[in-house]
């Protein structure tokens, strides 16, 4: 005996809804848990990933300058602690990303059509 499992042979067919109309109730009452919880704190904003990839690797190379520079290191870059001052540079981009993000807040759209995310005004 052959026992193949399938997506409709597990919907019970004594029922008076068909397999896309139980899918259909389910994405409405999740749309509609959305809409009350407030779709606009659930947005992904990049800009906050961004900001924190370049926070930590400017506290990374920031510690790396203070920490871990040679002599040989700084008569090859001229005196200059590159790695100390890449990392202020990275931490203040990273700054500049969250306030950014913070400033400008992405809203989501009143329609449900739109693919579209604008920024506050």
């Amino acid at each position: 005996m052959s026992t193949s499992s399938t997506p409709d042979s597990n919907f019970d067919s004594g029922s008076a809804a068909t397999p896309d109309q139980a899918f259909d109730s389910i994405i409405a009452a999740s749309e509609r848990a959305e809409r009350a919880q407030g779709s606009a704190s659930k947005l992904f904003d990049l800009r906050i990933i961004i900001a924190g990839l370049f926070a930590f690797y400017g506290i990374f190379l920031l510690i790396l300058g203070v920490v871990n520079t040679t002599t040989e290191e700084l008569d090859k870059s001229g005196g200059i602690r590159v790695n100390l001052y890449a990392g202020i540079g990275l931490l203040l981009f990273a700054g500049l990303f969250g306030s950014w993000a913070m400033a400008r807040p992405l809203i989501a759209p009143d329609s449900t059509d739109s693919d579209q995310f604008q920024t506050h005004p």
